[in-house]
């Protein structure tokens, strides 16, 4: 059968020039996947987010969101091409994988609870939930004035996140 060939990866990962990425057999083509960019590991603690090279664990880029410490946690989301992180009252985007700044938006409500449902990200706590879209534009929130405060799960069909507590 005919062969298509991907171009060398110029940093030497992922598949080289010459090896096969499908074979076409008659009309019936068989797909292997083409090289793709190694991941990054996005790992975030203390109002800091850190992309990190899987085999290596070399640091490839650093971002801070706030004031550092222990009291700051990180909560991560990791989705297409992007970094969602909520820390310290502020919901970032980055690109995924380089961990270039796309925008900050305030969250209005604690976040020990941070999910992706349905395309929409949530942050809650205490109580209280803040829905954004994925560009990070506040949707609506939610207090729950008057029914007390409390560890949050978020959930849809199929799937839920249950609430966390730093």
């Amino acid at each position: 059968g005919r062969r298509i060939r991907a171009p060398a990866q110029p940093d030497g990962g992922g598949m080289r020039s010459g090896e096969p990425t499908a074979s076409v057999m008659g009309d019936t083509p068989r797909m292997q996947p083409a090289y793709s960019p190694a991941p990054v590991v996005v790992v975030g603690f203390g109002n800091q987010i850190f992309g990190l090279d899987p085999a290596s664990g070399r640091r490839l880029w650093a971002y801070e969101g706030g004031p550092k410490g222990k009291e700051n946690p990180v909560r991560l989301i990791v989705h297409g091409a992007r970094i969602y992180a909520v820390s310290n009252g502020l919901l970032h985007i980055l690109v995924y994988p380089t961990g270039a700044l796309v925008s900050t938006s305030k969250v209005p409500t604690p976040h020990g609870t941070f999910a992706l449902l349905d395309g929409r990200l949530y942050a809650a706590g205490h109580g209280a939930v803040s829905c954004f879209d994925l560009e990070g534009r506040l949707l609506w929130q939610e207090p729950f004035s008057g029914h007390g405060e409390g560890v949050v799960a978020l959930g849809v069909p199929g799937y839920g996140v249950q609430g966390d507590v730093t």
